[in-house]
Parts: C-alpha cells; structure tokens; sequence
C-alpha cells in the first residue's frame, strides 16, 4: 500500500480526484484488490453530516446517484462484483435532509433510510446508560495502565458513584465521557489526588474540557 500510495496517489491534484477518483477507487482498486485476493471491502464514512449539510440540493442529488452508480448499476467493476460495502454513521436529523434523495435515486430499494424497512439496515447507538458506562470506562482503564499485569476490571481511581456523576455531566454521550473522564485524570495527577470520587468530579466539571481542533473548510 505504501508504494502504490507514493507512486500513484501522493501527486495527484485535488482537481484529479474530483475527475478520476471514482474511477480509482470503485474499478482500478477494486481489480487490483480483487487479484490480491480479497473478496469483500468496507467503507465506514463516519460523520456523514460533515458530507451532507453542506451541499445544496443539486450536490446532494448528485451525491446520491453516484453512489448509485459506483456501487449498483455502473460501468466498473465493483457494481459487477458487488465488492464494496457502505456503513455510515448518521443522524436522525441528517437522515431526514438525505432522505428524499436517497429515494429519488432508486437506494431505498437497496438500504432504507426512512419508513418500515429502515430497522432492517440500521444499527442504534443510543445514548450511555448506567450499565453501558462502567464497562465501556473500564476497558479503557484496562488499556491505559502501565502496569498491565493488574487485575482487569479495576475501576481506580474512580469509584461508581464518579463514573455516574460524570456520565450524567457528559449528556450520556461516548465521546464526552471519555473526554472528561481523562480530564478529570489528568487533574488528579496534578493535584494528587488517589480517589476520584463524585467531589472530584464536581471540581474537574468546573474545568475547561478541551475540544478538538475545528478542521478547515474544504
């Protein structure tokens, strides 16, 4: 992969991906993959709303029915093979500003976004919750020790009632969570704390919890 990146992909303009992209990614690829010997590719496109809101009507028809073209009944050779595979992560408000050209392309008779088969292509994350919020801490608590001959599961230096204060200040959401629950670390080592208890997430909620960068505009 590195090669063909260097020799191929590294050089070429913004203005020779918008021409020859589709091309590249959905024939060329796709046979090149095909000869190594895989048979199934995945694309997760995560943050499909960075993709949808920003186009006018005519960009998000034209979105729809190349994806339309690439994966089902175009000229190359991943419409032959079926080959490639879409997983989006999406919001229920984005879907609804995809929706309609979604179905003006003819895709819901492939993958439903909306009406009675949407369940049968959808996967629901819903939002933390008690029981989903310990495990998920602990797994990363179990990743992130320097000693990993520890016993697995350990919830120090949170206690239960921590996990559950911060989850509440993190409107359930993953992402958050973990956010904070490392920022409220990081002030521990600083202030030498050996408990994070639900007081100390109270103080680390008083902190500024730092973002990540905004990208730039395309």
């Amino acid at each position: 992969p590195s090669e063909i990146r260097r020799a191929f992909l590294d050089d070429m303009p913004d203005s020779a991906w918008r021409k020859e992209g589709g091309r590249l990614l959905f024939d060329d690829l796709v046979k090149l993959l095909n000869v190594a010997g895989f048979s199934k590719g995945l694309f997760l496109i995560d943050e499909i709303e960075k993709v949808v809101q920003p186009q006018n009507t005519q960009e998000r028809r034209a979105f729809t029915d190349a994806l339309r073209y690439y994966l089902i009944d175009g000229q190359c050779e991943n419409a032959r093979l079926t080959f490639y595979s879409l997983l989006f992560t999406i919001h229920p408000y984005v879907q609804e500003i995809l929706t309609p050209h979604w179905e003006a392309s003819g895709l819901d008779r492939f993958a439903a976004l909306s009406r009675e088969l949407a369940p049968e292509y959808t996967v629901y994350l819903e939002p933390l919750n008690q029981n989903s919020a310990v495990p998920l801490a602990t797994a990363y608590l179990d990743e992130s020790r320097i000693d990993q001959t520890g016993k697995k599961g350990d919830l120090r230096p949170f206690t239960v009632e921590a996990l559950n204060e911060a989850l509440l200040k993190t409107g359930r959401v993953p992402g958050r969570f973990l956010t904070f629950l490392n920022t409220a670390i990081e002030r521990a080592v600083q202030e030498d704390w050996e408990i994070i208890d639900d007081a100390q997430i109270q103080a680390t909620a008083q902190t500024r919890i730092p973002t990540e960068p905004g990208e730039k505009d395309m």
